[in-house]
């Protein structure tokens, strides 16, 4: 008696195991985008950047610049903070170039504290400064992570078509001596050199030396911009790589004399520091007065106001009222919360008024009784 040999399974065709492989991959990233959303909405806070990278673009005249029309949000400082650019690369209302009659205009020129590092634009200093201005528009041309030097880039290539009345430009630190250097964090940037007699020699325009590591994370951005799971992913290994950089050291003042402790190298560092840094206000004063504007300076530097007063700039020392356990943003992100924002809106409207340009741009009259 013969015994039929148990029938082999059918096979799957290659295309059919292809598809298949496709489908549960699509599964998977599926479950992992979800699961990522899901714990972006639990968890009190996230790691990572205040500042999505993905708003920013590499420029060949600033370096880097935000990206027209980008919009993303960020949950570091345990809000969900919603960033949005302008048409024109802006962190701000749209608003053209060309100036309607009776109204004023102040550029506002910074880094991550000007932008709106953490802080919702409705209650970042730009907006609450128009607040308690008549007939003024403030233009907020903050980009993170910007020295003077591209301040002054900026005000050239954007700020002057806006026809201001008032340019100013916040200046709180000479974090990592961005001014010093022709590339920061795997950018490139322009670079002014201080010459004799305090001229600029502007190099490294147009841009040529990003990192192509950088160059290739900033590409993936783009691409995976829209996933969460991306996003935190990215956002956790920057906190990681982060919590390994050994801590920027403070600049110090400028003096007359080598201060004690200080070798004579370190002295003619801090003197390049703040000579190229005062060399390049100067510029921004020179150039507004050339555009019939007035230029100010806002700083957290005794040292910087002291100097800039001494060459006839405009100052207003910020450190007094900034100086506020209060203001800064949770976690040692070193940035105004929204209380200190209102209070710098609140300094810079005093000072335009005790300094006499409150005829140029007068407070709002009293409420009525």
């Amino acid at each position: 008696m013969r015994t039929e040999s148990p029938s082999a399974p059918p096979r799957i065709s290659k295309a059919r195991a292809r598809l298949y492989g496709i489908l549960l991959t699509l599964l998977l990233l599926c479950t992992v985008e979800g699961a990522a959303r899901l714990l972006y909405v639990l968890l009190p806070k996230t790691l990572g950047l205040a500042v999505p990278p993905q708003l920013t673009q590499l420029d060949p005249d600033l370096g880097w610049s935000l990206r027209p029309g980008a919009s993303a949000t960020s949950k570091r400082t345990g809000d969900i903070i919603r960033y949005v650019i302008n048409s024109k690369g802006l962190r701000d209302e749209e608003t053209p170039y060309e100036k309607p009659a009776g109204i004023t205009r102040i550029v506002l020129l910074g880094d991550s504290r000007t932008f709106g590092f953490g802080v919702p634009i409705e209650k970042h200093y730009s907006m609450l400064l128009e607040g308690y201005l008549d007939q003024v528009e403030c233009i907020n041309m903050g980009v993170d992570g910007y020295g003077v030097d591209q301040e002054l880039l900026m005000l050239r290539k954007e700020g002057f078509k806006y026809h201001p009345n008032i340019v100013m430009a916040l200046v709180s630190h000479f974090g990592d001596e961005r001014h010093l250097h022709d590339s920061r964090w795997g950018m490139g940037k322009p670079q002014f050199i201080l010459g004799e007699n305090a001229t600029l020699t502007l190099t490294n325009v147009p841009v040529s030396n990003n990192a192509a590591w950088y160059v290739h994370a900033r590409t993936l951005d783009c691409i995976a911009s829209a996933s969460r799971a991306y996003s935190m992913l990215r956002d956790l290994l920057l906190h990681v790589a982060h919590s390994f950089k050994p801590p920027a050291a403070p600049a110090v003042a400028a003096e007359v004399d080598i201060p004690e402790g200080m070798t004579a190298a370190q002295w003619a560092h801090q003197q390049q520091l703040y000579g190229t840094a005062l060399a390049i206000l100067m510029a921004m004063d020179a150039e507004c007065a050339a555009h019939n504007a007035v230029f100010v300076l806002l700083t957290q530097m005794p040292e910087l106001h002291g100097l800039a007063q001494a060459v006839g700039l405009r100052s207003l020392d910020l450190t007094v009222p900034m100086r506020n356990d209060r203001f800064p943003l949770p976690d040692g992100l070193a940035h105004f919360n929204e209380a200190g924002n209102g209070v710098l809106a609140w300094e810079v409207a005093q000072y335009l008024q005790r300094e006499g340009l409150a005829d140029m741009i007068p407070l709002l009259p009293p409420c009525s009784p």
